[in-house]
């Protein structure tokens, strides 16, 4: 067969089975044969003829290979990812609610039955195959008229064009619309209402037929097995039904067994309502029996009388008069008060109404919070559920705000724009939430701080601008080029500390125009507007497209800047944000004492005496760094002498002698001065015969302590130390020591 190219939703369920196998969930030939066999099924309800080969387990074997390198950032063993692995293992790691959302539409989609030619939904002027096991005549066996067929036709047509401009997947879309016949069959098998569910408009009549479904264990389990597919697709068609703007043109069918909310009508729930409030403040819990029977209790203790109704029946009637949120539900009543219930949809309707196009859940969430501290909502998504309960179709919930049409789409990211563009002075971050309350404040971060962001100045912490209020002129940009190509010519880089100051230097009428502008906020500014010229990458500006090659970087600094001092080192180091390349330095510059370094053409050793003194030290092979404690014997070199010297003397100058230490370090001089041709060649042998010729216990805690304190080691740390602590015994042992 012809190679089909992974999609995204292929995609996802490899992710999820990668990661199973990286958090040791389950074993690794189990996830990869569950995942074939969901990728082949996947492959196979989409229509597509498939062979033994296709997706088989030694083909997700090398897929996993691959995919668990991206998600660990490491360069696979195999060939080079395709696109889609990383875009949708980006989505895993920066977007999780969307990955989230493919990752259910892929499970959806993997558990479809199989399709033949028999139905078809139209979406747009194009056919898609739909399939169930019983036909709309048998699902609508109490009218065989064919206006009745083309009313089912039709509905189902509309819904699925609805869902396609709601930005849903063809695959999903099919998926939700079998969903719904199939759960059409159940409801009318088990007399739950006696019409295909697409020709119920109202969207409460929809939401009870699924509750009542719900205590159908077979369809239960079914909706279980099969990822929620059945609640997430009736869900949409309540969501479809809310929807004021839609008009379908079509009465829909009554019969006598059709589901009504009337049902209820002639139902006192007085009683019912007294108990939750009063015995069951904090919620109940549905289909729990120790709920069901303490709530059996307080009706016998409250009205002197047994409530006989089945369970079932009682939860249903719970459940009618409150929300449920997870397992527990409430009274309307007592999750938000009258007075907070006002106030809350005074500010949704007044948002709306000056041009906003949503409100995030969050956003409303920390604006009522202290309101909301006297009923039981604590959360956003709390609040979201009694939003869902409460609106009745006026406003359209999305899953993380409420909007106010189907249509309406929000990008926080533009918003944050829009009016750091219209603002000519920095902000800060709490002031640019309180200015848009209506949205997520996480989501202002994110497009303040989070990747991507560079168009929003930080010009200190917490104060942000948005990089177009800065102008810079056509003279004032050349020559802010020209200080940068000049600089990386000399030194492969410049830091933004050295630009902004060359900027003031020369170009001091930038200052004049924005007192405002920091060291900080100049340089990100300037990075955004040359973005596209060069590299700026933490503090540190080079050539667009190269790497910063960091031994370059500390070579040449060793060259151009002594004399310096540590600080001065450290000061570089942070704005890499690496560490100090001291062999590069070193090639240009010497350590003469604890902060100095000077220019390597001042070293003026007299090498034969130098190795005689040090030889009155080291009367074995060896000997530490820190032995040589006295140095009133080492001839005049320009210097005082001291460790730090003496490490780079011995490492650069000396004949007779060389060093051996785990590398240079910014506070200390550690490491061994080794006699040539002894035949100790690399640091562990030196160790392995100073723990061996010592007098201590042979283990890690007492090898690692003599090392440190004799000098050899500056921390309590060497990755091979228990090879190291065998290799000593077995030294000590031979040696007879």
């Amino acid at each position: 067969m012809n190679r089909i190219p992974w999609n995204k939703y292929e995609t996802a369920i490899l992710i999820e089975a990668s990661l199973q196998v990286i958090e040791n969930k389950k074993k690794k030939r189990e996830v990869i044969s569950s995942a074939s066999k969901a990728l082949r099924q996947m492959a196979i309800n989409q229509g597509f003829q498939i062979d033994d080969l296709y997706r088989n387990t030694n083909g997700i074997s090398m897929q996993m290979t691959i995919m668990i390198s991206v998600i660990e950032d490491k360069e696979s063993p195999l060939h080079s990812s395709p696109k889609i692995f990383n875009e949708v293992a980006n989505l895993y790691k920066n977007d999780k609610s969307s990955f989230d959302k493919i990752l259910q539409e892929a499970k959806a989609i993997s558990s479809l039955p199989i399709l033949d030619e028999s139905d078809k939904i139209t979406i747009g002027g194009n056919d898609m195959k739909e399939n169930e096991e019983t036909t709309d005549n048998q699902l609508n066996h109490t009218s065989n008229t064919k206006q009745h067929d083309s009313d089912i036709e039709k509905m189902k047509n509309d819904f699925a064009n609805w869902m396609q401009n709601q930005g849903s997947a063809q695959g999903t879309i099919q998926m939700y619309v079998s969903a719904i016949r199939q759960a059409s069959r159940y409801a009318i098998e088990y007399e739950i209402c006696s019409e295909n569910l697409f020709l119920i408009m109202d969207s409460n009549v929809l939401q009870q037929i699924f509750n009542e479904l719900s205590y159908v264990s077979e369809f239960r389990e079914l909706n279980i097995q099969q990822h929620n597919r059945f609640s997430a697709a009736i869900a949409k068609l309540i969501n479809y039904r809310s929807d004021s703007s839609i008009d379908s043109g079509i009465h829909a069918h009554k019969s006598k067994n059709s589901l009504s909310v009337d049902r209820y009508k002639n139902i006192d729930f007085t009683q019912y309502q007294g108990i939750l409030k009063s015995k069951f403040p904090r919620g109940f819990r549905l289909n729990d029996s120790l709920d069901i029977k303490k709530f059996r209790r307080y009706w016998n203790e409250l009205y002197n009388e047994e409530n006989n109704l089945s369970n079932e029946i009682i939860w249903d009637y719970i459940s009618h008069i409150t929300i449920a949120h997870g397992k527990i539900s409430y009274l309307p009543e007592m999750m938000i008060d009258e007075k907070t219930k006002t106030k809350l949809f005074s500010y949704i309707d007044k948002t709306f109404a000056s041009g906003k196009k949503a409100i995030y859940y969050e956003a409303l969430y920390q604006m009522f919070r202290y309101d909301l501290d006297n009923g039981r909502i604590n959360n956003s998504e709390m609040l979201k559920t009694y939003l869902e309960y409460i609106n009745k179709g006026k406003y359209f919930l999305q899953k993380a705000y409420i909007a106010v049409d189907s249509s309406a789409k929000v990008d926080p990211t533009e918003e944050v724009r829009s009016f750091l563009k219209s603002h000519e002075l920095p902000m800060l971050t709490e002031d640019i939430i309180n200015v848009l309350p209506h949205l997520d404040k996480y989501k202002i971060t994110n497009a303040l701080s989070g990747n991507n962001s560079y168009e929003f100045v930080r010009n200190q912490k917490g104060e942000y601008f948005h990089a177009d209020i800065i102008e810079f002129t056509d003279i004032e940009i050349s020559k802010i080029e020209q200080l940068i190509s000049e600089s990386i010519s000399q030194n492969e880089y410049i830091s933004g500390k050295e630009l902004t100051s060359l900027v003031d230097r020369c170009l001091p009428e930038i200052h004049e125009r924005y007192t405002f502008l920091t060291e900080l906020g100049l340089r990100d500014t300037i990075a955004y507007k040359l973005r596209g010229k060069f590299s700026f990458k933490s503090k540190i500006i080079s050539k667009y497209g190269e790497d910063l090659n960091m031994d370059k970087v500390f070579s040449n600094f060793g060259k151009n800047h002594a004399p310096f001092t540590m600080e001065q080192l450290i000061a570089l180091k942070d704005e890499l944000g690496t560490s100090i390349y001291f062999e590069s330095l070193y090639h240009h510059a010497m350590r003469i004492n604890q902060n100095e370094f000077v220019s390597r053409k001042y070293a003026d050793f007299d090498i034969s005496a130098t190795d005689d003194a040090i030889e009155q030290f080291c009367t074995g092979n060896f000997i530490s760094i820190q032995d040589v404690t006295l140095f009133g014997g080492f001839p005049s070199c320009g210097y005082a002498w001291n460790n730090y010297l003496l490490e780079y003397y011995v490492m650069y100058f000396s004949r007779k002698f060389k060093l051996l230490h785990t590398n240079f370090n910014m506070n200390s001089s550690v490491g061994s001065i080794v006699k040539k041709n002894v035949g100790i060649e690399t640091f562990d042998d030196v160790i392995i015969r100073a723990l061996a010729q010592s007098n201590i216990a042979l283990n890690t805690d007492d090898a690692l302590n003599y090392l440190c304190e004799s000098g050899f080691l500056a921390r309590r740390s060497y990755g091979t130390i228990d090879n190291i602590v065998s290799q000593a015994k077995a030294y000590r042992a031979l040696k007879g020591e």
